[in-house]
């Protein structure tokens, strides 16, 4: 059989279809159950919609989140190194304060001081100077005592005010008084 448009009556499934036809008692019911899967069905469709927008909220949250707490991190951070850089400068600006007076005095302390000694601070006073440090050796102290007493060009006296032994290790602890 040859198709045509002009001879062509219908497809049998077709006419099937406009056949079959739902009784007159049965259409409201029908009606309403469609209806109600229609509304179910969009309901669930808007609350997975609800959902997604729910966690891209809560990610939006927590990135808020997050950015302030870097946020707060940040100024934390700006106001520590703030404190340091205020703190050394201080500390710059007393050393620059006690004048070249000092600075020569511990550049001739460092250019005595016996090769097994080393100086840990250096505290000035109206009086004079503390020096504390470790050395290798008891025998280091005398002549680092000399060491100190010819840095100190107007040193009236040089005291051993402290010594101790670094629990098991070969250092020792000491503190000299450099009283001018």
């Amino acid at each position: 059989m040859r198709f045509t448009y002009i001879d062509d009556t219908g497809s049998n499934v077709i006419r099937a279809l406009h056949a079959i036809s739902v009784p007159r008692e049965m259409r409201s019911p029908l009606a309403a159950v469609m209806t109600m899967l229609i509304v179910l069905t969009t309901w669930f469709f808007y609350e997975q919609h609800l959902v997604r927008v729910a966690v891209r909220e809560d990610a939006a949250a927590l990135r808020g989140v997050r950015l302030a707490r870097s946020a707060l991190a940040a100024r934390r951070l700006e106001r520590v190194d703030l404190e340091r850089l205020v703190r050394l400068d201080t500390s710059i600006r007393s050393v620059r304060a006690t004048g070249i007076r000092i600075a020569n005095h511990l550049a001739r302390l460092g250019n005595a001081l016996p090769a097994d000694a080393w100086v840990t601070s250096i505290a000035s006073d109206e009086r004079g100077v503390t020096i504390d440090g470790r050395a290798l050796r008891f025998v280091t102290l005398p002549s680092l005592m000399v060491a100190a007493m010819d840095a100190s060009p107007g040193a009236s006296t040089v005291r051993l005010m402290q010594v101790t032994r670094l629990g098991n290790a070969r250092a020792i602890v000491y503190e000299v008084r450099v009283d001018e």
